[in-house]
């Protein structure tokens, strides 16, 4: 038997009232209830888990796996919560002894990482679920009650018909890919095919006569060239909802995984315990109900919303049938053929998309989430077969704008399993929003390259660079590959997420490995918020209690592009206090924030949830420190799609001094300096000529 492991989608749960609480029993007491292992290596998240589990379950904690392990023998417990990110040993680890010690202890595993390929590993070894931290308390109690075999709903709960099914789950990809903190089986399909294997998928959509579903491994689809499907079963809410036979009607590839259709040539009987209202006039309230919210949109936003779609799937199954006859314009080797098919298709797109975007623009952002499912519920079928849409949307890394979406945008546009899914991937990649980034990349690279000319100018010394957010850098690797400026130059690159440091690191080495280049690149795992909490003692003078790297006076260039586009006024501006404190006399600041227009808001903000702080010319300006606003320049890319901050810190009290006036260094030129570097950070000066 085949089984593909995949993840559903627990339904989204409000808090519940203390009476009902799914974990409490007012009657039993604290010795009977069940025992809870909590394992984390943060003291805190223990705290937390205990807090919220302690009401109704008694809780141990341990601190590594194999504090874990020692403790599960000593005292069985009934559920394990286990953190997947741990020095020692993983979770996964621990759920390996865990389960060998106690093949049929559930585990929950919890982490940060929304990967679904550690979920597929997890749940293959045994784990019952997969929380995403942060998490609501309410979340976590329904996993915890489910996985207890606890009733995790009140009691008064209305049973819902297959049409209430249908309208909960349009929004369920939403729901679960950046709301719900857990993967569950609640809602699954389970498919027995002709030859006997057994496939199981997460629900996405339900329909009367269609069921849409996402595999992680569904290559066996065409090599079997499945149609038929002699029993299938859709479970909803833990309930069977439809069994009967079936059909493969539909696959669009997305990435690592696909989107599946299947028609149901039975209808929904009561005898197929289909959860329906003892009372007809509340089915007719949820259907009022429902319809009305959905009508509240703007005709406007859906017709166009419609046309998109319709051009999309006409698109679609235009280019299948083109893909049955050309099957060898898929291969890398007939880019031509892509590229000309992209010539003539992306006008269209563009097209559809015009009103699109027009529309999205004149939504309030109080109801962008209710505009937002419908998009999604018309257009996800369509564009998740594109690998970058997909990741987008996805956000594995659980923030958009992680470094794998950056390799896409800088790397081949033409990528996705089918000619349709690599139109769509090359739309959206070659859009200008896409091309923004590539131009940040170019300029970036361009300003580290003229830093360093000017540092070598005036010391002959290299270049000491600090950037906060790095990602995986690869305006840092394309200086090193193509500035000779860049020998024994010194970089500090911090970012807060540790796949992405890794990745940096590995890439980085390569790129020194194969330019021979003697620079020292040095890649913390460092956040903005650590930024803020060591930025206020640098700037009150407490150095000695800072980091190493974090060192007043240093650094020849600061810089943050990207970061910005996701932080308030406030704590861009007091960021940009800090790099200026880093930054050595005569050095740069520079920082990057989206701005508009931007061609694809309305696609990032409803298609793939990835929601920017734009901010205007003006707006930018307004991020620097006061005593900048001498030396500060802006820079606009093509399209006036980013805003580029450039700030000059003055030379120190040294230029002051020599000039014998006040702060107006405006009224000086420094035709020839001299900066020999010393202990204090000071500078000589050896000749100043006086201006008009």
């Amino acid at each position: 038997m085949y089984v593909l492991q995949i993840f559903t989608i627990l339904p989204l749960m409000s808090a519940t009232p203390p009476s009902t609480h799914p974990l409490s029993n007012s009657n039993e007491s604290l010795a009977s209830r069940p025992l809870v292992l909590v394992v984390d290596d943060e003291k805190g998240q223990r705290d937390l888990l205990t807090a919220v589990l302690a009401s109704a379950c008694r809780v141990d904690t341990a601190a590594s796996v194999s504090e874990a392990v020692i403790k599960a023998e000593l005292s069985p417990p009934a559920l394990v919560i286990m953190d997947y990110a741990m020095p020692a040993a993983s979770g996964i680890e621990g759920l390996k002894q865990l389960r060998a010690i106690y093949p049929q202890l559930p585990v929950v595993m919890l982490t940060g990482y929304a990967d679904l390929e550690v979920a597929r590993q997890a749940i293959q070894l045994g784990a019952v679920e997969y929380v995403l931290k942060p998490f609501a308390p309410e979340d976590l109690n329904a996993v915890v009650a489910a996985c207890l075999k606890l009733e995790a709903r009140p009691a008064s709960s209305p049973r819902e018909t297959p049409y209430a099914l249908q309208r909960r789950l349009a929004g369920s990809v939403d729901l679960w890919r950046s709301k719900l903190p857990s993967v569950t089986s609640a809602n699954h399909l389970e498919a027995t095919l002709e030859s006997g294997r057994l496939v199981e998928a997460k629900v996405l959509r339900l329909g009367r006569d269609a069921v849409q579903v996402e595999v992680y491994e569904p290559a066996f689809w065409l090599e079997e060239n499945v149609q038929k499907v002699s029993n299938l079963q859709i479970w909803v809410g833990g309930e069977l909802a439809y069994s009967g036979p079936g059909e493969l009607s539909r696959i669009l590839p997305a990435g690592p995984t696909s989107i599946c259709e299947f028609s149901m040539t039975n209808s929904w009987t009561d005898s197929q315990e289909v959860s329906i209202g003892s009372d007809v006039a509340e089915l007719a309230q949820d259907f009022v109900a429902e319809w009305r919210q959905t009508a509240r949109l703007s005709d406007a936003f859906k017709l166009a919303v419609a046309n998109a779609a319709t051009l999309l799937g006409e698109l679609r199954d235009w280019l299948v049938g083109v893909e049955a006859k050309h099957p060898e314009i898929s291969e890398s080797k007939n880019r031509a053929s892509l590229e000309a098919l992209y010539e003539q298709t992306a006008p269209l797109l563009n097209e559809a998309f015009v009103s699109f975007e027009e529309e999205a623009a004149k939504i309030p952002d109080a109801l962008v989430g209710i505009y937002a499912e419908h998009v999604r519920f018309q257009l996800h079928p369509l564009v998740l077969c594109a690998p970058f849409v997909h990741r987008c949307f996805t956000k594995p890394l659980s923030y958009p704008g992680d470094f794998g979406v950056m390799n896409y945008m800088l790397g081949d546009p033409f990528e996705g399993a089918t000619i349709f899914a690599k139109i769509v991937n090359a739309w959206v990649i070659r859009s200008g929003t896409c091309a923004t980034y590539r131009h940040r990349v170019q300029h970036l690279e361009g300003m580290l390259h003229s830093e360093a000319n000017q540092v070598h100018a005036i010391s002959e010394r290299p270049l000491r660079v600090l950037s906060l957010g790095c990602g995986i850098a690869p305006e840092v690797r394309a200086f090193l590959q193509n500035s000779p400026r860049s020998e024994g130059s010194d970089f500090t690159l911090l970012d807060f997420n540790p796949t992405t440091v890794t990745c940096a690191r590995e890439q980085i080495a390569a790129t020194l490995n194969e330019t021979q280049r003697q620079a020292t690149v040095t890649i913390h795992e460092f956040s903005a918020q650590q930024m803020l909490a060591h930025g206020s003692r640098l700037i009150a003078g407490q150095d000695a209690k800072l980091p190493e790297f974090l060192s007043r006076d240093t650094y020849d260039v600061v810089y943050c592009a990207g970061l910005f586009d996701y932080l308030s006024d406030r704590v861009c501006q007091r960021l940009v206090e800090i790099f200026w404190h880093l930054a050595a006399p005569g050095g740069a600041v520079v920082i990057s924030n989206c701005s508009l227009p931007n061609p694809m808001r309305g696609f990032m903000d409803y298609v793939v949830d990835w929601r920017l702080i734009h901010r205007l010319e003006d707006g930018v300006r307004d991020l620097a420190p006061a005593e900048a606003n001498r030396a500060l320049e802006t820079k606009i890319s093509p399209g006036g799609s980013e805003v580029f901050l450039h700030l000059r810190k003055p030379i120190r009290s040294t230029v002051e001094q020599a000039i014998g006036e006040s702060n107006d260094l405006n009224r000086w030129t420094i035709d020839t300096v001299m900066m020999n570097k010393v202990q204090d950070q000071e500078a000589t000066i050896s000749i100043i000529t006086k201006t008009s």
